[in-house]
Parts: structure tokens; sequence; C-alpha cells
């Protein structure tokens, strides 16, 4: 496989950079693994046009998208290696899927760690949310615990 750019990671930030590259015509793989961040919670906030959206339906209708450009590929697969090949990278990916591209565009997000808390999992994405930010707004007037250890532990108004 030869292409322009392949990306590493398919939540908003790799499925924008598939739409704007499949709009100039490039030639494009986007790789995913299929373990999105927010996979857990119920809804998406501050991101303008899916508000309060399931992450797995944004998932889909942003793929469902870029099927009208034919220079976009989308392969549920991890890239394992990414190696500089004279002027170009040879990537190779976890289904076998190899080649050869003039740009790697890494979109792979971050991954949020639980805190080693007996039964947390159950309750992540339902009343456990690592953002505030994010999950806040519905629990206004609520109580809330915030935690954190180091430079991210939460702090108070003095």
């Amino acid at each position: 496989m030869d292409i322009d750019v392949i990306i590493v990671g398919g939540g908003p930030a790799g499925l924008s950079a598939a739409l704007l590259l499949g709009r100039c015509r490039r030639e494009v793989l986007l790789c995913d693994d299929g373990k999105p961040r927010n996979g857990a919670s119920c809804a998406i906030h501050g991101l303008h046009g899916r508000e309060g959206r399931s992450p797995s339906v944004f998932l889909y209708e942003a793929r469902d998208e870029l099927a009208r450009y034919k220079s976009v590929s989308i392969r549920s697969t991890r890239v394992q290696d990414v190696r500089i090949a004279g002027d170009r990278f040879a990537f190779a990916c976890t289904d076998g899927t190899t080649g050869l591209a003039s740009r790697v565009l890494l979109a792979t997000g971050i991954v949020d760690e639980l805190p080693e808390i007996s039964g947390i999992e159950a309750l992540y994405g339902v009343s456990v949310h690592h953002c505030l930010y994010c999950d806040g707004f519905e629990y206004f007037g609520k109580p809330v615990a915030a935690l954190g250890k180091g430079t991210r532990a939460p702090t108070l108004p003095s």
C-alpha cells in the first residue's frame, strides 16, 4: 500500500484530519484499534454539533461521512511499527497491512487510568468521570468529590 498519510487513531482528531485530507484528495489510511477514550461515557460534551450525543453514534456518523471520500480508507487495526524508509515511512499494522506513507499523523489521544478503588469500573462513565469540565454540568448543586495526586490533585478555592 502506497499512501500520502497514515493516521494513527480514529477519535475526533483523527477523523477530522481524515475528512480534511480526503477533501484534498489525499490517499489516506486511518487506523483505529476500537478502544475510544470516551467509550464508557454516556454522552459527548464540549464538541459543537455533537453535544449530548453518544460516543458510539458520533463515531458511526463520522465514519459514514468519510465513506464519500474514496481516497480515505479506514481499518480496524493498530499500527504496530513505523520506520523511516528513505524519504517515506514504512508502516505495519496488527492486521497484516503494510505500506509506505509520505506522512504520519499521530492522533492517539490519551489514556485515562482509573485509581485502584474496588468497584470503580462499574461506575466509570456513569457517576465516576475523569473531567469535571466535561461532565460536571450535570452535577450542579449536588455533592461531588474530586480525586487526584501530585500536581493533578484538585485544590479548593481560598
